[in-house]
């Protein structure tokens, strides 16, 4: 199975990033992290209000693949491949899914960033 399953699957990807980023932090669980590191809580606050305010200008896939290294990076996680693995694949996977199967439209971007989306568009087939 690709979702459920073992090590090598996706949800074994986001457990051993989780792990490791506990083994590296020591910290006990989530709540532990909101009580002991709130500049982390606010460093993802203003990630996020920086990915709301830019999305418009660069478009889904630019604004959110960034977006989501960042959060993971903040979290703690430095295998920097799997980072930029589970962004850019997970930021592909997301577009696809919800612009060719849902037919939900994401923001495309002002130019000359929108000529990104429409390349990625293309190339995974979507209309």
């Amino acid at each position: 199975m690709l979702i459920f399953g073992g090590r090598r699957s996706v949800s074994g990807v986001l457990e051993d990033i989780v792990e490791e980023s506990v083994k590296e932090r020591g910290d006990a669980g989530p709540g532990v992290i909101a009580e002991r590191r709130p500049l982390l809580v606010l460093g993802g606050m203003a990630l996020t209000a920086a990915y709301v305010w830019i999305i418009q200008e660069l478009g889904f896939f630019l604004a959110t693949a960034p977006y989501v290294a960042a959060f993971i990076a903040l979290g703690g996680y430095r295998r920097w491949g799997v980072n930029a693995a589970v962004s850019l694949i997970g930021t592909l996977a997301i577009m696809f899914f919800f612009m060719k199967l849902v037919y939900v439209s994401l923001p495309l971007g002002q130019e000359p960033f929108a000529q990104v989306t429409f390349f990625l568009m293309r190339v995974m087939g979507i209309r």
